[in-house]
């Protein structure tokens, strides 16, 4: 009876269904650069989309994040970084 338990329990700890529960809160990203930024996400289990804009921060330097830093979000949420394409034609 006790290892039916145990097995139980643990099937709920690494559930997906946990796992979607679980949450993280989104860093501060805006002025490093793009790789910098989407690595630490991923480490977080937070997916980056990447838009760039025309800007006059240097090439490859995040804008803006589409959540704020220090906002707990689920993980698997997706994070829009916004990058600096340059000031180009």
């Amino acid at each position: 009876m006790r290892a039916l338990v145990l097995v139980v329990a643990l099937a709920f700890v690494v559930s997906p269904a946990a796992a979607a529960t679980r949450t993280v809160a989104v860093p501060h990203v805006v002025g490093k650069q793009k790789s910098a930024a989407v690595a630490q996400l991923h480490r977080l289990g937070l997916p980056a989309k990447v838009k760039y804009v025309k800007s006059l921060k240097l090439v490859g330097v995040v804008v803006a994040q589409s959540v704020k830093a220090g906002v707990r979000v689920r993980l698997g949420t997706r994070i829009t970084l916004t990058v600096s394409s340059g000031v180009g034609p």
